[in-house]
């Protein structure tokens, strides 16, 4: 088969996107560490040798059966690495939060770095339904809500920051009674001195 300039090109990005979906679909089922470009490149090189490997058999079904450089070609080319790499993200990260790789190396009496940057990332990515919430602030006042699926906690390490989207105030008798009118808070990362969690 012979290649021509433009189909070097296209063979160049169909090879290298899927690192990068991998990566994110990876990145969106559970937080992940910040690495250097140069890391993440090789990251994105390594999954899509990984996906390629994997998928190889479905492009060569694609360039059997169907004739090389027409649109449908091209078109099954690219929702195949799309989809494959959809496919494979979505599984390597649920092996990673299921922590699969981390509990067999334990079970040989290995102990490896956790995949899950911080406490923070840990805490609210396997929080799966609502959680009443106890904030200290800075200045020792307590804020009192509930965490749920309107809530939302930030993902990025040098800021964090949280929305509570229902927001309590204790009576007398330390009951909580929903603050009327409310539309959840937010708060700031400086203003937040520690978080207790309830069920």
């Amino acid at each position: 088969m012979q290649i021509k300039s433009m189909e070097v090109v296209f063979y160049t990005a169909i090879f290298l996107l899927p690192g990068y979906i991998v990566e994110e679909m990876i990145r969106a089922i559970m937080p992940k560490k910040q690495y250097s470009e140069g890391i993440i490149f090789l990251r994105y090189l390594a999954y899509s040798i990984i996906n390629l490997a994997i998928w190889s058999w479905l492009y060569f079904l694609i360039m059997k059966y169907i004739t090389n450089a027409t649109i449908v070609y091209w078109i099954a080319i690219v929702l195949a690495t799309v989809m494959s790499s959809l496919v494979t993200g979505t599984v390597l990260g649920v092996i990673r939060k299921k922590e699969c790789i981390r509990r067999i190396f334990s079970k040989c009496g290995l102990q490896i770095e956790h995949p899950i940057p911080t406490a923070w990332d840990y805490k609210f990515s396997e929080t799966q339904d609502f959680r009443w919430v106890i904030i200290r602030l800075a200045n020792d006042e307590m804020v009192y809500g509930k965490y749920a699926n309107n809530s939302f906690t930030s993902s990025d390490e040098s800021y964090r920051d949280i929305y509570l989207e229902e927001v309590y105030i204790l009576d007398d008798e330390n009951n909580w009674i929903l603050a009327e009118r409310s539309d959840g808070i937010w708060i700031s990362p400086n203003e937040i001195k520690s978080i207790e969690f309830k069920r």
